[in-house]
């Protein structure tokens, strides 16, 4: 992979996790949650649109949290196989 686009996923982890440490952000994505399951949970059956709306709500604000989670495990794979090869490159300069 290109130095670049190694970089490029390093900087994408480093903001989502930042985003995601936020405390606004950790307000924001249980409020989100919490009003959907409590909303989807008090409706009747019978209001399936209204249902089917919150169900959806919820998926797409846990999509984007696991998203960002994502990100940010490329983040550390990557920053883990810098330093691999670091330290690869160092052994082989002492022999």
């Amino acid at each position: 992979m290109s130095e670049n686009k190694q970089q490029e996923i390093i900087d994408r982890g480093n903001d989502a996790k930042k985003f995601i440490e936020a405390p606004i952000y950790q307000k924001v994505l249980n409020s989100l949650i919490d009003e959907c399951i409590g909303a989807w949970a008090s409706s009747k059956i019978e209001e399936k649109e209204k249902r089917d709306m919150y169900w959806h709500r919820y998926q797409s604000a846990v999509s984007m949290h696991s998203t960002l989670q994502s990100w940010v495990a490329s983040m550390e794979q990557e920053q883990k196989n810098l330093e691999d090869e670091n330290s690869s490159n160092n052994k082989q300069e002492i022999h």
